[in-house]
């Protein structure tokens, strides 16, 4: 389904990256990674108080939607944790049965499992992932 998965920390270091083993030029996927941060970035700042809104509340939603359609061949889509964890998901533009809907709940039990991996007391926040059972998750999301 997924053709590339980016897990990225709070200051935009890479904790996961998986890429299809059918792509032919990794390198390209993970430049539109890397370069889909800023568009993350710009997005998932805060809304401007307005009068009568509650202060200091984060207003903002969790998933991204749409980053950018990079090409013909795929499309960008972002969500972006409380946290500042941001995830990236690459599908196939020509894969028309994913809708909208479809993609927040890859997001959203992409972001469950990353909690349950986090759980883990051994596990340091910010570190590359090497939960085994967080990779089969991902590497099935991938597969599928």
């Amino acid at each position: 389904m997924a053709l590339c998965i980016g897990v990225m920390g709070a200051e935009n270091q890479p904790l996961l990256i998986k890429i299809s083993p059918n792509i032919q030029d990794p390198i390209k996927f993970h430049f539109m990674l890397h370069s889909a941060l800023d568009v993350v970035e710009e997005k998932s700042q805060p809304l401007p108080k307005t009068p009568g809104s509650i202060s200091g509340a984060d207003l903002r939603e969790l998933y991204l939607g749409l980053l950018y359609p990079s090409s013909d061949e795929v499309r960008v889509y972002g969500y972006c944790a409380n946290t500042r964890m941001k995830m990236i998901l690459i599908v196939e533009a020509s894969n028309t049965t994913l809708r909208d809907n479809e993609i927040r709940t890859m997001f959203r039990r992409l972001h469950v499992a990353y909690s349950n991996m986090i759980m883990n007391p051994f596990y340091d926040v910010g570190q590359p992932i090497s939960s085994k059972s967080f990779h089969d998750f991902v590497d099935s999301m991938i597969a599928a």
